[in-house]
């Protein structure tokens, strides 16, 4: 016998995207309040960031227009990084997008939907790009978190790892993993994750 339970009812339901929800990732800070801020990505490239106090969105950033947005990593400081299907991997900074501490914005181009940074993956595969461990939140100069030095993602046809150094201008692949030779052709990267700072699973 099997006993199956029922799944209970959410809590709250936040509604605001035109498209199906894609990518979801709470933020590692907070509102004036403590509340913890949500970060959600749509089919259409849409960002958005939530206040769970309110249950509304505090920006919306056409961060990859009209193609899905598949990842989300916060950074800390308000910066996260997105991946879209459209190949690319942006860095953005929410604080000026007024989403960093608890304001509210709508950027639809100018100003905060700006990017800090943005490197052309050519990968259109599902698999999320990771940035390093020492983008970690917290670690900062001057009150600004750093940059993440590696950002690891699948290559051009998705059966090798690329390695990227954001810190150049522009990005640029500072390494890249190859599968070990075999007979039979390498399949395509599903999952990418850091084990420290040295290792890649």
């Amino acid at each position: 016998y099997i006993h199956t339970m029922q799944a209970p009812p959410p809590t709250t339901v936040l509604r605001g995207h035109r498209s199906e929800v894609t990518s979801v990732r709470f933020a590692p800070w907070a509102d004036a309040r403590g509340q913890p801020t949500l970060l959600s990505g749509s089919g259409d490239g849409e960002l958005r960031a939530w206040s769970l106090r309110t249950h509304r969105s505090v920006v919306t950033l056409a961060a990859h227009s009209g193609k899905a947005l598949i990842g989300i990593h916060a950074l800390g400081g308000g910066r996260i990084i997105t991946q879209g299907r459209d190949g690319f991997v942006r860095i953005w900074d929410l604080e000026r997008s007024g989403g960093g501490g608890g304001g509210s914005g709508h950027c639809g181009g100018g100003g905060g939907s700006t990017p800090l940074l943005e490197h052309n993956a050519s990968c259109l595969s599902f698999c999320q790009a990771v940035p390093a461990p020492s983008a970690a939140p917290g670690v900062a100069h001057d009150g600004v978190p750093p940059l993440p030095p590696l950002v690891a993602l699948p290559s051009e046809d998705a059966t090798e790892v690329s390695l990227v150094d954001l810190r150049q201008q522009p990005a640029a692949e500072a390494a890249r993993l190859l599968p070990i030779a075999t007979r039979e052709r390498a399949g395509m990267l599903m999952c990418l994750h850091f084990l420290g700072e040295h290792d890649l699973l």
